[in-house]
C-alpha cells in the first residue's frame, strides 16, 4: 500500500544523508546566564573500574555512589537544567512536528499511551487505561483514567479526546503530522481532509476553501470527522471507527502530536468551536497561525510556566498531576510515580554545540544536546558508561569523571545504500560503454541476484560505523531497525566477506562478469561521511579481488546527487530516513511501496512480493502477527538483496552523575524530565 503522496513528501522531505561531523579543538567557553555550583565529594582511595549494580526494568543507573568514597551531589535539587539546540516551532500539539516543540509537548500534553521501549509489541497506558480492538480491526474503544484534570483543574473528559482528535483532522496543516489518521479514519486515498471536495482543489489553501467549497460538502466533511471519533462521557469511553484495518493505529496515538487538549479552554482562546458550520475558518494555519501557537494547557506531569522565544522556557512541576504513587510508569518497581520529583526544569536555548557541552563539562547544566561530532570531546569527562539494552552501568577508566554517558539508544533515522535496477542510460557518464565489456556496466547491471550479493559482501559495515558514527553504531539485518517490532537478531545478515563477494562475482552474468570485469562510477554526496565510508570500502574491496573491477566514486555537490538522482542515472542510491511514527510500517513502506522504491525502479516482480507484506504489516492488528509479517519481510529482503542495508546511528545521552534516571524512554522525540531525580546531600 503506498503512502498518500503528499504525506510521503512531507515525512521524507527528500532528506539526502547525514552530515559529516568532525570533532573541533575543545571549545572556548562563553558561559550563559545559569548559575550552578558543583559540588563533588573525591575518592578517598584509588577503586578499580567495577560494575555497578544493575537494576531491573527502566532503571538505568544506581548513581549516585557508583565507587565507594565518591558522591556526586547537585547544589539545585529542585531545577534541573537542560541545554537544547533549538526552541520549539510551535505550541499547537497538531502542529509540532519538530522534535523540540514535540519534546515540550511530551511533558506537559499527554496522549493516550505511550511506546514501551522494553517490550515493542506494547504500550503504556497514559489517559487510556486500556483499549479494545474489534475482530475486524474496524473498531477500537479506548476507556479513559478516571480523575485526571487538566492542571487548571478541569476534569479530562472523552469529549476532549473526541474534539483534540477532531480537530487534528480537521485542521490538516501540511506542516503537521495529522494526514496520518486521514487514510484509517476517513478512507482517503490523500492526508488533507479536504482531499474528496472538489478533488483535492483546496489542499492547504483555507481562503480558496472558505470562498469556493459548497457548503454541504464541508458540513459532510465534519460530519464524517465525528462520526469516526465519537465520545461517551457518562462511560469515560472513546470510539475511534475505520474504514480499514490500520496496525499503526496505537503507535500513532502515543505521538506527542495527539496530546489531549481541553476542548473548553481551546474554545476559550480562540480555536475551533467544535460546530460543523465553521470548522473551515480554522483548516491550515500553520504552526505560527493557530491561536495555541504561543501557550499550552494539558495534563502532564509539568506545566509551561513561560516561554521566551529564541532564550528559554521553563516548565513547574504539576503538584496535582494524577499519576497515583502506587502506579510507577513502565516495568521498573521504583519507577517515577506520583507527583514529580523535580520541581522546575529549566530548557535553555544554545545553538551552538561547543558551548553545550562546555557548560555541561562545568557543572552548569544536568543534561545537554551533544551531537555525534562532540562525542569523542564529550567522553574525556565521562566516569560512568551505561548500556541502555542490557540496564547496566559500569565505571570507565576514569572514575572521577562528572558525566555519564547512555547509550546505545535506539536511533529513529538511518541511511542505506539502495540498488539501481534499470538505470537510465540516456547522457550517462557513470555507466561508461553502458555494456558488459569491461569498460563500463550494462542499465540492468544490479538485476542480476549475485552482483547484489556481491556488492553487499563487500561492503564493510564496520569501517561505517567506525569513521562516520564515531564508533557508535548498531549493525542491522533489515529495513526494520533493532527494538522494533518486526526486527529479528537472529536473521542472517550479509557483511563484508571477500571470499564470498568474489565467489557471486564469478557468478555473475552467467559467469561472464568476471572475466572481462567492469568500470562503473559511483557519485556521492560529498562530505558525506556515512557515504564516503561506504563506498571507499567497496572500492577497496572490489579492486582488491581483481584490478578489472574498477570502482571510481565521484564527489557531487548535494543539490547536483538530488538532480541525478531524480534522473535515474545514479547506479546505487544513498537515501536517509527519519522515522515519523515508532512501527514497523513507517519503515517499510517508504522501502518497497514508496517513492524509495521508485528511486530503485524495483521490478514488479520483486515490488509485488514485498509490497504484499508490506500491506500484509498494515492491515494485522494483533502484534504477533505483525512480527511474523515484518520478520517475513526481513527473510525475503535478505534473500532478495533488495538493498544494501547500513548500520543503525545509536543515540547517546550525556548526563551529570547526580541525575538519577529512573525511566529512559529513546522512543521520545527529547528528554521526558518525569523520569530523572536530582541526588541531594542528606
Amino acid at each position: 500500500m503506498h503512502l498518500p503522496h503528499r504525506l510521503f513528501l512531507l515525512l521524507t522531505g527528500l532528506i539526502w544523508g547525514i552530515a559529516a561531523c568532525t570533532a573541533p579543538a575543545e571549545p572556548a567557553t562563553r558561559i550563559v546566564e545559569v548559575t550552578r555550583v558543583v559540588s563533588v565529594t573525591p575518592i578517598v582511595e584509588a577503586s578499580p573500574a567495577v560494575p555497578s549494580t544493575p537494576v531491573p526494568g527502566l532503571l538505568i543507573t544506581p548513581t549516585p555512589a557508583p565507587l565507594p568514597g565518591q558522591t556526586f551531589i547537585s547544589s539545585s535539587p529542585d531545577t534541573l537544567v537542560y541545554l537544547a539546540a533549538a526552541e520549539p516551532l510551535t505550541l499547537d500539539p497538531v502542529l509540532a512536528a519538530d522534535p523540540a516543540g514535540m519534546t515540550l509537548l511530551q511533558n506537559v500534553s499527554e496522549p493516550l499511551l505511550m511506546a514501551n521501549p522494553n517490550d515493542p509489541a506494547e504500550f503504556l497506558p497514559l489517559l487510556a487505561t486500556s483499549w479494545d480492538i474489534a475482530e475486524d480491526g474496524l473498531t477500537y474503544v479506548l476507556r479513559l483514567r478516571p480523575g485526571v484534570t487538566f492542571s487548571d483543574g478541569t476534569p479530562l473528559a472523552a469529549s476532549d479526546v473526541a474534539y483534540s482528535l477532531q480537530r487534528a483532522l480537521l485542521q490538516s496543516d501540511p506542516a503537521g503530522w495529522q494526514g496520518q489518521l486521514i487514510p484509517p479514519l476517513l478512507g482517503y486515498s490523500g492526508s488533507d481532509v479536504t482531499a474528496e471536495i472538489d478533488d483535492g482543489a483546496y489542499i492547504g489553501d483555507r481562503e480558496a476553501l472558505i470562498a469556493n467549497a459548497n457548503a454541504r460538502d464541508l458540513v459532510a466533511v465534519c460530519e464524517q470527522v465525528k462520526a469516526a471519533i465519537m465520545a461517551d462521557d457518562p462511560a469515560g469511553t472513546v470510539t475511534l471507527n475505520l474504514t480499514q484495518s490500520w496496525g499503526p493505529l496505537l503507535a500513532t496515538l502515543s505521538q506527542p502530536w495527539t496530546g489531549i487538549l481541553s476542548r473548553s479552554w481551546a474554545i476559550a482562546q480562540g480555536d475551533w468551536d467544535d460546530n460543523c458550520d465553521t470548522w473551515q475558518a480554522w483548516y491550515a494555519p500553520g504552526p505560527a497561525g493557530s491561536p495555541l501557537a504561543g501557550q499550552l494547557l494539558g495534563t502532564g506531569p509539568y506545566v509551561l510556566d513561560h516561554w521566551t522565544p529564541g532564550t528559554e522556557y521553563t516548565l513547574v512541576a504539576n503538584q496535582n498531576y494524577w499519576r497515583p504513587a502506587n502506579e510507577p510508569l513502565g516495568s521498573a518497581p521504583d519507577g517515577p510515580a506520583g507527583a514529580p520529583a523535580i520541581a522546575t526544569v529549566q530548557v535553555r536555548v544554545l545553538p551552538d554545540a561547543a558551548d553545550r557541552l562546555a557548560l555541561l563539562r562545568q557543572g552548569l547544566a544536568d543534561l545537554a544536546e551533544i551531537p555525534a561530532g562532540l562525542r569523542t570531546l564529550a567522553d574525556a569527562w565521562v566516569g560512568e558508561q551505561c548500556d541502555w539494552s542490557a540496564q547496566t552501568c559500569t565505571a570507565t577508566d576514569d572514575p572521577a569523571g562528572s558525566l555519564r554517558k547512555i547509550g546505545p539508544l535506539p536511533a529513529t533515522t538511518r541511511t542505506d545504500l539502495l540498488f539501481n535496477y534499470s538505470i537510465s542510460a540516456e547522457n550517462n557518464p557513470y555507466i561508461g560503454s553502458g555494456l558488459l565489456d569491461g569498460s563500463g556496466i550494462p542499465p540492468d547491471f544490479f538485476s542480476d541476484l549475485n552482483v547484489r550479493r556481491a556488492f553487499s559482501y563487500c561492503l564493510d559495515s564496520a569501517q561505517v560505523i567506525s569513521r562516520a558514527y564515531f564508533g557508535l553504531g548498531i549493525p542491522n539485518n533489515s529495513v526494520i531497525p533493532p527494538f522494533m517490532l518486526g526486527y529479528n537478531p537472529e536473521q542472517e545478515a550479509r557483511d563484508v566477506d571477500p571470499d564470498r563477494c568474489r565467489d557471486e562475482l564469478v557468478l555473475a552474468w552467467g559467469t561472464q562478469l568476471a572475466p572481462v570485469g567492469f568500470r562503473v562510477q559511483l557519485p556521492y554526496v560529498s562530505g558525506d561521511a556515512v557515504q564516503v565510508a561506504a563506498l571507499e570500502s567497496l572500492q577497496a574491496n572490489l579492486t582488491a579481488l581483481n584490478p578489472a573491477f574498477r570502482v571510481e566514486l565521484v564527489g557531487l555537490p548535494r543539490p547536483v546527487y538530488q538532480e541525478q538522482l531524480r534522473a535515474g542515472q545514479l547506479p546505487l542510491i544513498f537515501l536517509t530516513w527519519n522515522e515519523t511514527l515508532h512501527d514497523p510500517h513507517n519503515w517499510a513502506a517508504p522501502y518497497f511501496s514508496g517513492e524509495y522504491a521508485d528511486y530503485q525502479r524495483l521490478p514488479d516482480e520483486l515490488r509485488e512480493q514485498l509490497g504484499a507484506l508490506v500491506s500484509a504489516g498494515l492491515t494485522a492488528t494483533v502484534p504477533a502477527g505483525r512480527d511474523r509479517i515484518y520478520q517475513d519481510l526481513g527473510r525475503v529482503r535478505y534473500t532478495t538483496t533488495a538493498n544494501i542495508i547500513l548500520p543503525q546511528p545509536a543515540g547517546v545521552q550525556y548526563q551529570q552523575r547526580w541525575l538519577r534516571t529512573t525511566f529512559l524512554n529513546p522512543i521520545l522525540p527529547g528528554p521526558y524530565f518525569y523520569g530523572y531525580t536530582l541526588h541531594q546531600a542528606p
